[in-house]
């Protein structure tokens, strides 16, 4: 399996505080599957994000870890115009192992600053993937605008622990209704620590087995995010719509229909 969401490296977010942790939790995700992980470290108004640091720090994990399981750089993006700017003058800074596709995350109290914002990816070429979307009070609820924003060439990530139920029965039965809906296209962890938000995944791989099939779940655990991780486009028929060519006009109609 291979996980596109954690939050896995010490001292940079609100994530592990040590390296014996982030080793821990590393190992956790590949005792329980998981042959590859992207640390994505936020980078919003709370946290900055340092590339030297990070990457620095992917290093020392992954020489503790060896070989038992891969670590790639990226990064959880917060839809902020000054850190999108920086994603325009250095498209490969905060991109999943310096290829197109990107994780961003909404805001729940500025919509139409994060569509903004993600217009400007889309219109660099960069390839979003909505990060949780069935955990943003907004886009929880917009299933036909979510639908329309996979169209302009965004990818869906929910996370593990949603379906699971782990965060309340209304946030999972949001997940479930967009994974039903066909707009789910990754599942990740969104790891922060060994045992509230762990890094692993076989939980909800038998889960999606038994609810959707093997083949929904091998599309959704290591297809789809491994394509993200070797930047390519995601395989049929899990692969995204062709792109609107003009998302503005779409772009400002959400903003519109979420503020009422």
């Amino acid at each position: 399996m291979v996980d596109i969401h954690s939050h896995v490296l010490f001292g940079v977010d609100d994530g592990p505080a040590a390296i014996d942790e982030s080793i821990a939790m590393v190992m956790a995700a590949a005792a329980t599957g998981t042959t590859d992980i992207v640390a994505t470290p936020h980078a919003n108004l709370v946290y900055p994000y340092e590339l030297s640091v990070v990457q620095e720090r992917i290093d020392a994990v992954q020489r503790a870890v060896g070989a038992a399981i891969r670590i790639y750089r990226g990064c959880d993006f917060h839809l902020v115009p000054q850190h999108v700017e920086s994603a325009l003058r250095d498209p490969t800074r905060y991109s999943i192992n310096g290829g197109s596709y990107i994780l961003v995350e909404f805001s729940e109290q500025a919509l139409d600053v994060s569509l903004a914002s993600l217009g400007d990816l889309l219109e660099a070429g960069f390839l979003p993937v909505i990060t949780h979307p069935e955990r943003n009070r907004f886009l929880c609820r917009q299933f036909e605008q979510l639908q329309c924003l996979v169209q302009l060439g965004c990818c869906v990530q929910v996370t593990a622990q949603s379906l699971l139920g782990d965060f309340g029965p209304r946030i999972r039965s949001s997940a479930e209704a967009m994974f039903e809906k066909g707009l789910v296209h990754i599942v990740a962890s969104d790891g922060h620590d060994r045992e509230r938000r762990p890094p692993v995944l076989d939980h909800v791989r038998r889960y999606l087995i038994h609810r959707y099939g093997r083949e929904a779940a091998v599309a959704v655990l290591d297809a789809n995010p491994r394509a993200v991780v070797d930047d390519t486009l995601l395989p049929e028929p899990w692969i995204c719509p062709k792109r609107q060519s003009q998302p503005w006009k779409f772009l400002r109609g959400f903003a519109r229909s979420a503020a009422g």
